[in-house]
């Protein structure tokens, strides 16, 4: 079930050392560890940080694309890398966050 995806995906948070996530078509979050994001798009996300390349990301990531990208975790603030790909037979992408140190 849906509930079940979300309670496995927001138990999966790695604590300092990154995340998972379940990006929708439209760059919504279906599952995403932190509650202050849960209602925010990956694009407000890029938009609040000022980071077009985090929104490039997510538009290639929501055509369906792998991605893996450089950038600086919007929780700990740290360089990391972002890395998607697609769940077979749905629309949506897992992603995980996992900071480079």
């Amino acid at each position: 079930s849906l509930e079940q995806l979300q309670h496995m995906i927001e138990t999966l948070f790695l604590g300092r050392n990154g995340y998972w996530f379940i990006l929708t078509q439209t760059g919504s979050f279906l599952a995403y560890p932190q509650l202050k994001y849960k209602t925010k798009t990956i694009f407000d996300i890029a938009t609040d940080r000022n980071d077009p390349g985090l929104a490039d990301a997510a538009r290639k990531i929501i055509a369906g694309e792998h991605v893996v990208y450089d950038y600086r975790n919007e929780i700990t603030d740290q360089p990391s890398w972002l890395i998607s790909k697609i769940i077979t037979g749905t629309p949506w992408s897992i992603v995980g966050v996992f900071d480079q140190g």
